[in-house]
């Protein structure tokens, strides 16, 4: 999914550098300046790092209405899920359908 990102807002307003969040991330500053500009877009699992070391969710790094910034996300932790090894992911699955199970039940 190819969608705006907010990282220099976000940078900014955590009073970062794009070296230091590169250093935070493991990219050089000149990636950072290549994603704020839109000339590249991050993979999943880089998207997941820039939105932990910017202290906000997935879906709070990308541009557009609440729907679609949600949609964004679940798209970027499934491309990671897909590169787990199986163990991993049925571990996740697990604990998802458990999770669903219960609010099903409440509902």
């Amino acid at each position: 999914m190819n969608m705006s990102l907010r990282i220099r807002a976000l940078r900014k307003s955590k009073g970062l550098t794009g070296e230091q969040l590169g250093e935070m991330v493991g990219v050089s500053k000149g990636y950072i300046s290549e994603m704020e500009s839109g000339k590249k877009t991050p993979g999943a699992g880089l998207v997941i790092r820039l939105a932990d070391a910017l202290g906000v969710s997935v879906a709070d790094l990308y541009e557009g209405d609440p729907a679609t910034r949600e949609r964004a996300a679940m798209a970027a932790h499934l491309e990671v899920m897909e590169q787990l090894p199986p163990e991993d992911r049925q571990a996740i699955e697990k604990a998802a359908l458990g999770l669903l199970a219960k609010h099903l039940g409440s509902s």
